[in-house]
């Protein structure tokens, strides 16, 4: 089973805040250190990842420099044949290491481009200490970088994300422009999101407090801006980012209903959405649909 992502640490947060809260009060604080998780990885296992990648595939591997002196990992999966690439955000947990080939194997077994990740800062084999405008402004770093060597090689770049993945890609679209923009299983903003996930009996008892950082965050308002291609699936099981966030998000979005698709994808939850046969055909059919 692939996964890219574990629950997003929203609801992960949200859980704890629960439970302590029957114990010390009737507030739940989420706050901008816990928008992604700070942990060290591994070496990326090449040979491993080329054994689950078609053929013809080679892997790159890197790091690119940030303004302030960090480095962010860059793991590629490049085809001579590819005529478009795709920078994929993983979700809060993700790590190269453990998750970036498994998740080349399920889009390149769909679509034969060419898949680029990174490791957030504080995860896997980048530095630095994440935080929210950290976060946004490596997104935009790697974008540009990825930019930069697509129009260079004469290919498109398509611009994804999964759960807090799509949070990274949408703020990327409010002042980049992509070739298309894949957002799946996120949500639209921090204050709906838990109240998506929260119990219902959480909502009696639970005051939430989110640290602005994380409030300021608004996907519908940067889809307001993007009217390129977009790809919006979501598992209809999905617990961690319910479906009804995603068809907000495509509601809001400013694209053209002929160059815009939502898949709600039945008996697929979180973190087996990349994995499911019908994301794989979605994906496929629209990236050959928007000459990518």
């Amino acid at each position: 089973m692939l996964v890219i992502a574990k629950p997003t640490v929203l609801r992960l947060g949200l859980a704890a805040a629960v439970a302590t809260t029957f114990l010390a009060g009737c507030a739940a604080h989420y706050r901008a250190s816990d928008f992604v998780r700070a942990g060290p990885g591994g070496p990326f296992d090449t040979t491993q990842a080329l054994a689950l990648l078609p053929s013809g595939y080679r892997v790159e591997t890197g790091s690119v420099a940030t303004p302030d002196g960090e480095r962010l990992y860059r793991v590629a999966f490049m085809h001579p044949q590819a005529r478009s690439d795709l920078l994929l955000f993983g979700g809060n947990l993700f790590r190269s290491d453990t998750q970036a080939a498994f998740a080349a194997r399920h889009v390149l077994a769909a679509w034969r481009g060419n898949l680029v990740l990174y490791d957030y800062r504080g995860r896997g084999q980048s530095s630095g200490v994440p935080s929210v405008a950290a976060l946004r402004s490596d997104a935009l770093l790697a974008f540009d970088t990825e930019m930069t060597r697509s129009t260079q090689a004469g290919r498109k770049l398509a611009l994804g994300g999964f759960s807090l993945g799509g949070v990274m890609a949408a703020a990327v679209t409010e002042q980049r422009t992509p070739a298309a923009l894949l957002l799946l299983a996120t949500t639209t903003d921090a204050r709906e999101h838990a109240d998506a996930v929260m119990p219902w009996y959480a909502k009696r008892l639970v005051r939430l407090q989110i640290d602005p950082e994380v409030a300021a965050i608004d996907n519908r308002r940067a889809l307001r801006r993007y009217t390129g291609p977009l790809l919006v699936a979501v598992g209809a099981d999905d617990r961690a980012t319910p479906p009804a966030l995603s068809k907000r998000l495509y509601e809001a979005a400013a694209t053209p209903a002929e160059h815009k698709q939502i898949h709600v994808l039945p008996g697929v939850g979180h973190n087996n959405l990349l994995a499911a046969d019908e994301f794989g055909r979605a994906l496929s059919q629209f990236m050959q649909a928007h000459g990518l």
